[in-house]
C-alpha cells in the first residue's frame, strides 16, 4: 500500500514539474509580430487580361517637413549663399528605407474654400436686437505643417531602381523643382532613410547665391554703433516658404533670423553686426541752441551736428537716420531750419541721409529745428 502511494505521488510531482517548466518557458513570450499589419484593398477593372506592376500612393497624417535656412556672407563677395534645408519627420509605423522624397509647399489640411462676405447690417446697438457681424471664420490650425508630396507619401511596390554611384557635386544635381499652380514641389533624387520615430532628419534641398547689397546703417540718436546691413533682393522669385534662418559672416555665427517671403517687400535686411572701423558722433551745438519767449509762446531751437568718419580702406555706403517731432496738436509748431539735404518723411518725422564716404573720409550733417508752443502748456522734450 505504501509503495502504491509513493508511485502515485512521484507521478504527480513529475507532472507538476513539467507544468512549471512550461509556464516558465512561455510566460515572457509575446506576439510573434508586434508591428501593425498594413492592408490595402484595391478594386481593379480591366477590359482584357493584362500583367504589370502597380504603384500605390496614399495619404498619411503624421508626416511632414519644415524649412530651415543657412545664410553665409563674406566681405569680399557681393552675394550671400543661402542653403535651403528641410527637416523631414514621420511617424507612420513604416520606416522609409532609401526613399526618393518629394517635398511640396502645399498643405492639404488648410482650408481650400474661398471666403464669402455676408451683408453687414448697421443698426443702433441694444441688448435685445444686437446683430452680430458675420465675418469670415478662418481655418485655425493647431500647428503649421507642410506636407510631403502634398501630404501623400509615394512608395513603389516594386524594388527601387539602382542609385547611380556618381558623386554629388551640388544639391541641384539631385533636385528637380516643379512649379505648380498653387504650390512648388522639390523632387529629391538622392535616397534618404527616414525612420518612423518622429525625429527630424536633415535633407538638403538646394544652394542659392543671392544678389546682395552691403551698406552701413546708423541711428546715433539711439546708438553710437554703425551696423553692417546686407540687403537681399528678389526673394519673391525663389519660391521659399517662411522659416528660421541661421546667419554666418566670415565663418562666424551671428545669430538667427526669420525669413518671411510672404511680405510685400522683395528686399530683406540682415544685420551682420557692428562695424568697428566706422565712427559716428552726434553732439549738441550749444551756441545755436536757444530758447526765447514771444508773447504767450515759447520758442526753443535745437541744433545738432552729426559726424561720420570712415576709417576703413574702401568706400562705404552709409544710411544715416535722425528725426523731427511729429505734431498732433495744432497749437504746437515745428519749423525746419537745417537738415543738410536729408530726406524727410513728413508722416513719421524720420530724416534719412544716404551717401557714400571715401576711405578716411569725414562727413558732417546738421539738424536744426525750432519748436513753438504755449507757455501755459508744458510739453515733453526729453527725447531730444
Amino acid at each position: 500500500m505504501k509503495l502504491l502511494l509513493s508511485k502515485k505521488q512521484g507521478h504527480m510531482n513529475a507532472r507538476l514539474n513539467d507544468l512549471n517548466n512550461y509556464n516558465r518557458n512561455n510566460q515572457n513570450v509575446g506576439p510573434q509580430n508586434p508591428n501593425p499589419i498594413h492592408e490595402i484593398i484595391i478594386t481593379i477593372s480591366a477590359d482584357d487580361y493584362v500583367t504589370g506592376t502597380l504603384n500605390v500612393s496614399y495619404l498619411v497624417n503624421n508626416a511632414g517637413w519644415t524649412p530651415l535656412y543657412d545664410l553665409r556672407s563674406t566681405s569680399k563677395k557681393q552675394t550671400i549663399e543661402l542653403t535651403y534645408k528641410a527637416q523631414v519627420y514621420q511617424n507612420t509605423g513604416i520606416d522609409w528605407e532609401s526613399t526618393n522624397l518629394t517635398l511640396s509647399t502645399n498643405n492639404p489640411y488648410t482650408n481650400k474654400t474661398k471666403p464669402n462676405l455676408n451683408p453687414w447690417y448697421l443698426d443702433y446697438y441694444n441688448n435685445y436686437n444686437a446683430i452680430p457681424n458675420p465675418g469670415y471664420d478662418k481655418d485655425l490650425e493647431a500647428k503649421r505643417m507642410t506636407s510631403i508630396n502634398g501630404g501623400a507619401v509615394t512608395e513603389e511596390v516594386n524594388e527601387m531602381d539602382q542609385v547611380s554611384s556618381t558623386k554629388a557635386l551640388t544639391p541641384e544635381s539631385f533636385m528637380t523643382m516643379v512649379d505648380q499652380l498653387v504650390s512648388v514641389e522639390y523632387g529629391i533624387d538622392l535616397p534618404y532613410t527616414i525612420k518612423s520615430d518622429n525625429q527630424k532628419n536633415m535633407v538638403l534641398v538646394k544652394n542659392i547665391s543671392l544678389e546682395t547689397n552691403y551698406l552701413y546703417y546708423a541711428v546715433p540718436k539711439l546708438d553710437r554703433g554703425v551696423y553692417l546691413i546686407a540687403q537681399i533682393t528678389n526673394l519673391d522669385e525663389l519660391n521659399l516658404i517662411p522659416g528660421n534662418a541661421t546667419i554666418f559672416h566670415e565663418g562666424s555665427y551671428l545669430g538667427n533670423t526669420y525669413i518671411n517671403p510672404n511680405s510685400l517687400s522683395d528686399t530683406m535686411d540682415l544685420s551682420l553686426g557692428k562695424a568697428s572701423n566706422i565712427v559716428v558722433e552726434r553732439h549738441l551745438i550749444k551756441n545755436a541752441t536757444k530758447e526765447k519767449v514771444v508773447g504767450d509762446k515759447i520758442e526753443k531751437t535745437f541744433a545738432y551736428q552729426i559726424e561720420v568718419k570712415n576709417l576703413s580702406q574702401k568706400t562705404i555706403e552709409l544710411v544715416l537716420e535722425d528725426q523731427l517731432p511729429v505734431v498732433r496738436d495744432n497749437t504746437i509748431e515745428v519749423e525746419i531750419v537745417e537738415i543738410s539735404k536729408g530726406k524727410l518723411n513728413e508722416i513719421s518725422g524720420i530724416i534719412n541721409w544716404r551717401e557714400k564716404i571715401k576711405p578716411m573720409g569725414l562727413n558732417k550733417y546738421e539738424l536744426i529745428y525750432t519748436i513753438t508752443y504755449s507757455k501755459e502748456k508744458p510739453i515733453n522734450l526729453a527725447f531730444n
